[in-house]
């Protein structure tokens, strides 16, 4: 009885966790980078270049 209870706890999570992840797509799985310090613009010297994080780029 104990070893059918762990089959059915296996099988019912492993088909839990198949149709929880068919619901997302796969660019919901990448989670934006939290920001760390003020985001600044001056650092390449160049025009057109985007907001970067300092704290970041210097890791």
């Amino acid at each position: 009885m104990q070893t059918l209870r762990r089959l059915f706890a296996v099988r019912s999570f492993a088909v839990c966790a198949s149709s929880q992840a068919t619901d997302k797509a796969f660019i919901d799985y990448f989670l934006p980078t939290p920001i760390q310090s003020p985001l600044v613009s001056n650092v390449w010297d160049a025009p057109g270049v985007f907001l970067r994080d300092l704290q970041i780029v210097s890791h």
